[in-house]
């Protein structure tokens, strides 16, 4: 008996890599959702949301003392 475990081969979870990353930020600048960013990259919703999360900074201006 032949058992062969043949999948749709899926991405490991792993960090996003720097080619990923640009090109969340060019399908953001092209008003595309996350979840659309997602299918296209293969990656989880929440992996997008996350380094959205994770990239965006809030300046805040500290008065002088």
């Amino acid at each position: 008996m032949n058992n062969n475990n043949n999948t749709t081969k899926k991405k490991k979870a792993k960090r996003l890599n720097f080619k990923e990353r640009v090109t969340i930020e060019i399908y953001l600048r092209e008003d595309n959702r996350i979840s659309q960013i997602a299918r296209k990259l293969e990656r989880s919703y929440n992996c997008i949301k996350n380094e959205l999360k994770r990239g965006t900074v809030e300046q805040i201006k500290q008065g002088k003392k």
